[in-house]
């Protein structure tokens, strides 16, 4: 079959976080789920109209000769299985194309199904024949999510941040670049809404970042860092704002 022959010719052409670090935590020796599987439930129960029923996050894209385009990256939330019909996005406009699962791949073995915690890599394909995939559409940062999960990009987000290092202080229109997962983009501080008006090392407010150059799929709960040079800060995105454009 289709599936079959590009599972064959996906052995070994591309590195992933797996090959590594073969003793990863994230899963225990059975392959099932372990911390990372209770911290989704936790975040899960504090936004429970917010998260997607999948979600996997992109951060390499390749395309590979007789294959077509693969991505890797590390399943958080949900299962993929070979022949799924999920969504990948955002592009720049926010939008979500459909694609289809043509096989996985897992520490260089060809597998039918991921589960959460799981590093692995995917030949996908356009559900459109009219518009292919092109890999100067795909970028790290992208996700696949669950086909009815209604996904929605975001401009902004609100969190909870600490300065970690700054040799002077930091106010309103500050510009960071912002590393959220496999997400890494300059971001405007638009809006410091507790605390002092300016923040210094060591420093808690709550405030307004705006990612200065596309929309991303942002989930909310997740830890981030941001850094301007030398200075560094920690946050936890508290919020997502879709009313800022």
């Amino acid at each position: 079959s289709a599936a079959a022959s590009s599972s064959s010719s996906l052995g070994g052409f591309f590195p992933t976080k797996a090959d590594d670090d073969d003793d990863d935590d994230d899963t225990n020796n059975n392959g099932a789920p372990s911390s990372s599987s209770d911290k989704a439930r936790a975040v899960q129960q504090s936004f429970p109209m917010m998260m997607p029923k999948m979600h996997f996050a992109i951060d390499g894209v390749y395309e590979v000769r007789g294959v077509g385009l693969v991505v890797g990256g590390t399943l958080t939330r949900g299962k993929i299985a070979v022949n799924d019909a999920v969504l990948l996005g955002p592009d720049r406009a926010g939008g979500f194309v459909p694609v289809t699962i043509r096989s996985i791949e897992c520490k260089r073995q060809a597998v039918k199904e991921v589960r959460p915690g799981t590093a692995a890599t995917f030949a996908v394909r356009s559900l459109n024949r009219r518009a292919p995939l092109r890999r100067g559409y795909m970028r790290k940062g992208m996700v696949l999510l669950g086909e009815h999960d209604n996904p929605k990009a975001t401009r902004a987000f609100e969190a909870t941040v600490v300065i970690l290092h700054h040799s002077t202080t930091v106010s309103e229109g500050y510009q960071p670049v912002c590393h959220l997962g496999v997400v890494r983009q300059a971001c405007a501080l638009l809006h410091i809404s507790s605390g002092d008006s300016v923040l210094r090392t060591g420093g808690k407010a709550t405030v307004t970042f705006r990612f200065m150059y596309h929309v991303e799929f942002v989930l909310p709960g997740v830890t981030f860092l941001f850094r301007e040079g030398r200075a560094k800060g920690i946050g936890k995105v508290t919020k997502i704002r879709y009313d800022i454009k």
